[in-house]
């Protein structure tokens, strides 16, 4: 826990400045993470939880992040949306923080476990391996992109090399390969926390906790295609979309855009505090009767006029729903209807615990 001190610090200030920092604050929140992240760092040399040698490998880190930042947000990859004083072109500056991260928790690792290493290649394949992977950090925006050619490079290398760490003054061993795993599972975690946390976005992806509450409904024209035991549902150019924050859209289709004959109106009924009173409908597809897949509200709100009649379902039991020829993702939790696709960033409402959101 101590060795990842900085890495943990830091996407809790990520994730407190999502929630908790004022829209209005005179220090941009960008500009407040680069200084928070430097006391952070000050604090761990002044407290000696990090060696002068260790901060210069953070520093390392620190430079050789930001280098890569700006190519990437050059690039097009993703871009940082807010305001910032303290930045480098489009990159601000508490991002080259997020590799020290990484940098911190190696070094500080090594020396608390005491790593010793049996089967390790030799070294320069180890060097000739990381400028490849550096290379097509760059490079595959222009090339061929062989990341899994290195992965299998690296898995080669390394099959035999055992890492021994002391744990209670007892040294253990384990593949070097699933540590490698380990670290990488840890950063995918925390690059999805800075997603969420909107430290970062990605081009042409929309995050659900952008959208408004109370919820509104917009016209699409996106193409919504519902297939079930072969059989064609509906398919439509004129859907309507649903967005509320932290759940993915609900898509609702006009009835001229359903193959007739399907529906069975049936008792069921719900209440929402922004469209009104839903009726439901079961899905009767070749003899088989997919009960209250299907909702609609025929007197809606004033506000969700654009609503009445047209038609929603749930993705979860259907054999095919998708959006632009994408096959979605129904919502998580079995209760809401949204349909995920791979432009949504999440997460979304419906998974265990999220019931207060």
């Amino acid at each position: 826990g101590w060795a990842c001190l900085f890495g943990g610090l830091l996407l809790a200030l990520l994730l407190a400045t999502h929630f908790f920092y004022p829209a209005d604050a005179p220090l941009a929140r960008y500009d407040f993470l680069t200084l928070s992240a430097l006391a952070i760092q000050l604090g761990m040399i002044a407290f000696r939880l990090e060696t002068w040698d260790e901060a210069k490998v953070i520093l390392i880190f620190h430079s050789v992040g930001t280098v890569m930042e700006i190519f990437k947000t050059y690039a097009g990859s993703w871009v940082y949306p807010e305001e910032a004083l303290l930045r480098i072109g489009g990159v601000p500056l508490f991002s080259g923080f997020m590799y020290a991260a990484v940098g911190s928790y190696i070094a500080r690792v090594w020396r608390i476990f005491d790593f010793r290493f049996t089967g390790y290649p030799p070294q320069w394949t180890t060097w000739l391996l990381g400028a490849a992977v550096y290379a097509n950090f760059f490079l595959h925006h222009y090339w061929v992109d062989i990341r899994w050619l290195l992965f299998g490079t690296t898995a080669a290398l390394f099959l035999k090399t055992r890492v021994y760490f002391r744990n209670f003054r007892v040294h253990r061993w384990m593949p070097l390969l699933v540590g490698f795993g380990l670290v990488a599972l840890f950063i995918w975690f925390a690059e999805n926390i800075g997603t969420f946390a909107r430290a970062w976005s990605y081009p042409g992806q929309e995050s659900v906790w952008r959208y408004p509450r109370p919820a509104i409904a917009e016209p699409s024209d996106r193409r919504i295609r519902i297939e079930h035991r072969g059989v064609l549902v509906a398919d439509t150019g004129k859907a309507v979309r649903t967005l509320e924050t932290s759940h993915p859209p609900s898509w609702y289709l006009p009835p001229t855009d359903l193959t007739p004959g399907l529906l069975r109106r049936s008792d069921r009924r719900s209440f929402c505090e922004w469209k009104g009173e839903a009726v439901y409908w079961h899905l009767v597809v070749g003899g088989e009767v997919l009960r209250d897949v299907v909702w609609s509200y025929p007197e809606p709100t004033p506000a969700f006029a654009i609503l009445r009649d047209h038609i929603a379902f749930y993705a979860g039991p259907l054999d095919r729903c998708t959006v632009d020829g994408e096959p979605v993702v129904a919502q998580p939790g079995g209760f809401y209807g949204g349909w995920i696709t791979a432009d949504l960033a999440g997460p979304f409402k419906g998974v265990p615990g999220s019931m207060g959101w």
